[in-house]
């Protein structure tokens, strides 16, 4: 069944199937090419007649495309698009809004992914947004021939992320969602994002609650002044010593594809003006509802290496971490337990306490159960390994598989995930309860094969806890 819905800029036609609207590949801003690559995002053109919102869009060209569930969607710099799923009878209602961002490091990935399919989040009555954002070299770039351009300063991925929060206040409450009850969640370099969300303005990044999953939070973040050396060195290598803006915004999207001196997020000293850590350590963060947390096999993650540790904590520290992870455990396993702790687990906790020391809910997890089918091959859950479960879309995550065991755990995880996203609380009426940090009971709620259960990190847990925040940080990665 065709479904049409008017916004800002014309008609959309979607579908109806079994109950959920989906529309696919509406443009939230013009297409990034030409004169507006390295810009901030320019508004969307308007069309006549019903625009097609059937089928995704192109994703952002990137050097390693997720196949995640068999997709095969097109790469093109004209990627700025977003998908919706909503109850087919939220129409003339106000439903709350969840607005997703992916993961990748920036680098790779896409909000059609068969794995982000809001579907099963919709059917618990809100509204799902996905999207693709610009990537990589297309989205952060800084080189000193664009400096001093108007909406030229580095982070183009991360301001197309603030204009989707923008076009969602616009237009959807054409979709039945409440512009008023937006949630903003994200994994990985997305859960990234979704925190240095919260350290901006709500008329910049307007939402109302947040969901940071497998985020880390100690990493910190470069300089608009080292972007633009590595862009310098990037246009070195194309022979490129002093170029225009105009050479450098005509070169080909295949000479833009790649992973070496790449930046990421900068401190752009226009909407970015510190790590986000520094924005919570000073209690200055968005006073907003916060669900935070990572899993417990966070270092299947290769950047997350031994290495990168070691540098983090200075030789002698990281000998002595490794020492007291050893206690129960061999060597390969404490070093393991140790990276996850040092770049995610641990920074999860510490910025839920500053926020909740803030005065803002906080509620904080820690997921490791694993499918049966995996116990055996993995030693814990991997990083995205709890995707699967708060999408329910096992069958595009070949990492962990499912058996019938597993769903109800996957429908335990959405009625947390939407009803904070409905009212700021995860907490329902029969559920196993979730307690803030802070409660007397416990403040992180461990989720394993055993049961879901509060637990209260022990002294070791809370001295790691300030590590993890107060040594070096330059050797944090990207997630």
């Amino acid at each position: 069944m065709r479904l049409e819905v008017s916004i800002e800029t014309g008609i959309v036609g979607g579908t109806i199937t079994e109950g959920i609207s989906r529309f696919f590949g509406i443009p939230y801003a013009a297409p990034p090419l030409g004169d507006n690559r390295w810009r901030s995002p320019r508004q969307a053109a308007c069309w006549t007649g019903v625009r097609d919102a059937t089928g995704t869009a192109p994703i952002c060209p990137q050097p390693l495309l997720i196949e995640a569930g068999g997709s095969a969607e097109h790469r093109a710099e004209d990627c700025l698009y977003l998908n919706i799923w909503t109850p087919a009878e939220a129409s003339g209602r106000r439903l709350p809004v969840m607005v997703w961002i992916h993961g990748g490091s920036l680098v790779v990935g896409s909000g059609s992914m068969p794995l982000y399919d809001g579907e099963r989040l919709a059917r618990e009555g809100v509204v799902v947004v996905s999207f693709n954002y610009r990537l990589g070299r297309f989205g952060f770039f800084a080189h000193p021939t664009l400096a001093g351009e108007e909406g030229a300063q580095g982070n183009f991925g991360f301001m197309d992320q603030l204009a989707v929060l923008q076009w969602v206040q616009r237009n959807i409450a054409a979709f039945g969602g409440d512009p008023a009850n937006v949630t903003v969640f994200g994994e990985s370099a997305g859960a990234v994002s979704v925190l240095t969300m919260m350290t901006l303005p709500e008329a910049v990044a307007p939402f109302h609650r947040a969901i940071i999953q497998s985020g880390g939070g100690n990493s910190h973040f470069p300089r608009l002044s080292d972007g633009e050396a590595n862009g310098r060195r990037w246009a070195l290598s194309l022979d490129l010593a002093d170029p225009s803006p105009g050479q450098l915004r005509t070169l080909p999207a295949d000479k833009l594809v790649g992973t070496s001196m790449l930046t990421g997020i900068m401190i752009d000293g226009a909407s970015i003006r510190q790590s986000p850590f520094e924005v919570f350590a000073e209690g200055a963060q968005r006073k907003v509802p916060l669900v935070i947390g990572a899993n417990s096999h966070e270092a299947s993650l290769p950047i997350l290496s031994d290495e990168r540790a070691a540098a983090s904590l200075g030789s002698r520290l990281h000998a002595e971490m490794v020492a007291s992870y050893r206690r129960g455990h061999d060597e390969a396993e404490a070093r393991r337990r140790l990276r996850g702790d040092l770049f995610v687990v641990a920074p999860a906790r510490a910025l839920a306490r500053m926020h909740a020391d803030s005065g803002a809910p906080a509620f904080a997890y820690y997921f490791d159960y694993l499918p049966k089918a995996a116990r055996e091959r993995l030693p814990g859950v991997p990083h995205m390994g709890e995707l699967p479960f708060v999408f329910g879309n096992f069958d595009a995550f070949d990492l962990v598989g499912e058996g019938p065991e597993d769903r109800p755990l996957s429908d335990l995880m959405r009625r947390y995930w939407t009803r904070f996203a409905t009212g700021g609380d995860p907490n329902g009426a029969i559920d196993p309860p979730w307690r803030p940090i802070g409660s007397a009971e416990g403040d992180v709620l461990a989720i394993s094969a055993d049961g879901i259960a509060m637990h209260r990190p022990n002294a070791d847990e809370r001295a790691f806890e300030t590590i993890a925040m107060t040594h070096p940080r330059r050797n944090a990665p990207d997630l």
